[in-house]
């Protein structure tokens, strides 16, 4: 089971329907970069919502199995 941390949010913004939030509630900016190529090709909300939800998941893995924000060491 994955932790309950971060949110995919709606916003107000036409421009940028939504924006995935990391565990401290920053924007997760890669993120938020692809959402407005996809806003950029005309896709509907819900397809940016769609991914976001995918990408939510994603992010709670990583936390779990990469630590997230721990620099990587080369062995």
């Amino acid at each position: 089971m994955l932790p309950e941390t971060g949110a995919l949010v709606e916003v107000a913004d036409p421009a940028q329907p939504y924006v995935l939030l990391d565990a401290v509630g920053d924007v997760v900016e890669p993120v938020s970069a692809f959402f407005a190529e996809l806003q950029a090709c005309s896709r509907p909300p819900s397809t940016i919502r769609s991914y976001g939800m995918d990408l939510l998941r994603w992010w709670r893995f990583l936390l779990c199995t990469l630590q997230v924000g721990v620099p990587a060491v080369s062995l």
